[in-house]
């Protein structure tokens, strides 16, 4: 393990310094030790075929991702590559040949589910680029439904699905399910889309009581993480309500 993390962190220098055709020669170094660590293997392929992307070497980056796939490395490194490959044929506009590879995330054995629900979501991207509605929406809706715990990526998830403007009833239902809390905070809303705020303000109860509750001796950062998951859905909870009563104030008329 010693030659293969001191020759990764060599090549690494060249990196930092954005000297990327030295870096990717002596990450090669790393990939020609042997018995090396596979972390390091692993992760020297990935990040040879990230210098080749970011010198817009397309060609190059998805032969050197590919072969990212191939070895006896950790699943975050290849999810990572496959995620690249999809992006690479995103950004030359290639949208199909983009979602055939961003969905080959989820058979990865080990993806994380981040992994796997940013991929989904450059899916719905994908398709409303093509300007197919329904994948789209389809796409966008299968995003909540991945418990990641991620409310940052349901929230872009949620901006796609707004501007393509669904039949929000149906989007309620195909929401429906067993969420996490970030799932819930969008059921929520979703609910409070078609004026259905009884079921609106249940979706974010669950939501708020399916966190678990905080050790005593947890860490700052993990109480300060709780913390903020508590006030994000507090804040869809706020947001709802004023909904709600802007709602019944319009109903109402002027006093």
């Amino acid at each position: 393990m010693e030659k293969s993390y001191v020759q990764f962190w060599i090549a690494q220098t060249y990196y930092s310094e954005k000297n990327r055709p030295a870096a990717r020669a002596e990450y090669a170094k790393v990939l020609e030790i042997i018995d090396g660590h596979p972390y390091f293997e692993s992760r020297a392929q990935f990040l040879i075929g990230l210098c080749y992307s970011q010198e817009k070497n397309v060609t190059m980056a998805r032969t050197e991702f590919a072969k990212v796939l191939e070895l006896d490395g950790y699943p975050k490194h290849k999810s990572e590559a496959q995620y690249h490959i999809g992006y690479s044929y995103e950004l030359e506009k290639d949208y199909l040949g983009a979602v055939a590879e961003y969905a080959k995330i989820g058979t990865i054995p080990g993806a994380r589910s981040y992994d796997i629900s940013s991929a989904q979501l450059q899916i719905g991207y994908c398709y409303a680029n093509e300007e197919n509605k329904p994948a789209a929406t389809s796409a966008f809706l299968k995003v909540f439904k991945i418990k990641d715990e991620n409310f940052t990526l349901k929230k872009l998830a949620w901006e796609g699905l707004v501007g393509l403007k669904p039949d929000w009833n149906v989007a309620v239902l195909t929401m429906g399910g067993d969420l996490d809390w970030s799932g819930l905070c969008f059921l929520g809303k979703a609910n409070a889309r078609v004026g259905n705020y009884e079921a609106a303000q249940s979706a974010i109860n669950d939501a708020y009581n399916s966190l678990p509750t905080l050790a005593i001796n947890a860490s700052a950062p993990e109480k300060l993480e709780a913390k903020l998951t508590q006030e994000t859905i507090i804040a869809v909870a706020v947001k709802i309500a004023w909904q709600k009563r802007l709602k019944e104030i319009f109903e109402e008329g002027p006093e």
